[in-house]
């Protein structure tokens, strides 16, 4: 495997369309490094001050948050923040006034929990919900999520010890404050924070969601997307800041402040092992399977289900309001329905073995009925595209954590390794979607790192080991483009072809691509050779194995037709 360290990109010159001259085929698919782009400077310009809430702003905001009167804590969260936004005092930008961890902790919470979305019979339960993610939106793209202590709002409590617990839900304050004293369930047994083991468990129940559940999906996919922009401006931040520290020698300090990061927090809580990177990857690429299902299961109880009938709610007699004798009627009774659902009978598992159900002793409602339970019905496309998108994300986050910090994680190479492992194995239109992309999620030599990691093991043996740490034209004409699969199937063949079609378009897209002869034919010997190879197996096969290959012998023929396509329109530049 080579190295991947992230190298500046290579200049070109402008003339000829952006194409090199026919002496410089070697050169290689640029880089464009995270921390060294001018657009991550104007990032860090545009986050305002933060100023410290008065105390009277704050006193209400709890009680707002304590009494459940969310639309009126939200609406003054919000005011708060914008106040000022254009205003400047000498020169210098207004500060924005956020919030205590613990109150944004709460309506983070609010805004993808079960009772206020998709369980919810109330439109205004579903506005509030709506306005809550709003607001977080807000709270990162106006100070950031450093200023916002997002590490310390958005931390889960699953394996802190009970001493960060109860300072978290409210039994101890925090450094003298009284911001951790909600009692309410959003803040304590019911925060998600408290339920979900780590980001990663979300993660893999979302994406679950997104296979299985299209009604939750609705608000869990709001939300991730909301987390992913909050984790990569974070991280975007936090090393453009680092980098000068580095340059100046200061190691331990660019370290410290990465360390710092919330991608960096979720990562550490995984382990040193491999097996828990693994997971990791497992929650990134969960599809609804049993396995998935068993591993990653619903945060809520019961959260999947549909609303309460009306009907049966209004046999139940109204509660009186006498003020006089203290009775309030229905008045904060909004977790009442939760309880009565403790109640019920646990909806039966997918599967009883029972390592993982003995474990968690917690009956779910988020497995699928039988007739839904195929692994073909589960997989078939991950989600969709824009669940396919954020699966994409978060895996490009991990190889930039990997570079700008190893610590988090793992080395770089490790990571390209431990993604080629799950990459490799999908069903070859998901396959496609990761290394032929219809819009980049990688930077193009990540990308095209990725590209020759996967296909190292499945190609011919003939085709000569590369390992430099960058790709060329006269490297990929040599290593990659006139060879088949190592197997005589037509899915290993699509699967070197899609490969080989990636690194084609990437030479080209970056103006690293000449048109010659021996590009030519290297290119027709590659196309055949795949062919060939795929016919020469003789086994029979049957099943979902038997659709996959056909469909992998349209994908084999239109992957060809492409890269005829891509030389074309490359040869048409240059004349």
């Amino acid at each position: 495997m080579p190295a991947r360290k992230i190298r500046p990109s290579v200049e070109r010159s402008d003339e000829g369309m952006g194409l090199p001259p026919s002496s410089q085929v070697g050169v290689p698919i640029p880089s464009s490094q995270m921390t060294e782009t001018s657009q991550s400077a104007k990032k860090l310009k545009k986050y305002r001050p933060v100023g410290t809430l008065p105390y009277e702003l704050q006193d209400i905001i709890n009680v707002y948050i304590e009494e459940q009167l969310f639309s009126q804590a939200i609406s003054l969260l919000m005011n708060t923040l914008i106040a000022g936004t254009d205003g400047t005092v000498d020169g210098r930008t207004l500060p924005a006034y956020v919030s205590s961890p613990q109150v944004l902790a709460v309506v983070a919470t609010l805004a993808v929990h079960p009772s206020w979305t998709n369980r919810s019979r109330e439109p205004e339960s579903v506005k509030i919900a709506n306005d809550a993610l709003f607001l977080l939106k807000h709270v990162n793209s106006i100070i950031g999520a450093a200023n916002a202590n997002f590490a310390s709002a958005f931390k889960y409590l699953g394996k802190l010890d009970p001493r960060d617990r109860q300072r978290r839900t409210g039994d101890v304050t925090i450094d003298g404050d009284d911001d951790g004293k909600f009692q309410i369930d959003l803040a304590n047994k019911g925060a998600i924070w408290n339920l979900a083991e780590d980001f990663w468990a979300v993660v893999g129940w979302a994406f679950n969601c997104s296979c299985q559940y299209p009604k939750r999906w609705e608000r869990w996919r709001p939300w991730l997307e909301f987390m992913l922009d909050a984790l990569e401006d974070d991280l975007q931040e936090r090393a453009s800041m680092a980098e000068p520290l580095k340059k100046d020698g200061k190691e331990a300090a660019a370290n410290t402040l990465l360390s710092e990061s919330l991608i960096a927090q979720y990562c550490l809580t995984v382990g040193d092992g491999r097996a828990g990177k693994r997971r990791v990857m497992r929650a990134i690429l969960a599809n609804g399977c049993k396995k998935d299902l068993d591993e990653f299961h619903e945060i809520w109880k019961n959260e999947t289900k549909p609303p309460k009938e009306k009907k049966q709610e209004e046999l139940v007699p109204r509660k009186k309001i006498d003020f006089e004798n203290e009775e309030y009627g229905d008045y904060m009774d909004m977790d009442e329905s939760e309880e009565e659902e403790e109640d019920l009978p646990p909806t039966p598992k997918a599967t009883t073995s029972g390592r993982h159900s003995r474990r968690r002793a917690r009956p779910s409602s988020a497995t699928p009925d039988a007739d839904e339970e195929g692994e073909s019905s589960v997989s078939s496309d991950y989600g969709g595209f824009q669940a396919i998108q954020l699966r994409q994300r978060l895996i490009a986050l991990l190889t930039q954590t990997s570079f700008h910090y190893q610590h988090a994680f793992m080395e770089a190479e490790d990571c390209f390794d431990l993604v080629t492992e799950f990459i490799r194995p999908l069903p070859l239109d998901i396959f496609t979607l990761f290394v032929t992309p219809s819009s980049p999620w990688l930077e193009p030599h990540s990308h095209a790192s990725l590209c020759q990691n996967l296909l190292r093991p499945i190609i011919s043996s003939e085709a000569p080991t590369y390992h430099a740490d960058t790709m060329t034209q006269i490297e990929f004409e040599k290593h990659f483009l006139p060879y088949p699969a190592n197997y005589t199937n037509y899915v290993e063949n699509a699967r070197v072809s899609l490969l080989v079609e990636a690194l084609l378009r990437l030479l080209f897209r970056h103006s690293a691509l000449i048109v010659n002869d021996s590009l030519k034919k290297k290119l027709d010997e590659g196309i055949k050779a795949r062919e060939v190879k795929a016919r020469s197996g003789g086994r029979k096969l049957v099943g979902l194995k038997e659709a996959e290959e056909e469909k992998a012998v349209k994908m084999l023929a239109n992957s060809a037709m492409r890269m005829k396509m891509v030389v074309q329109v490359a040869s048409a530049q240059q004349q």
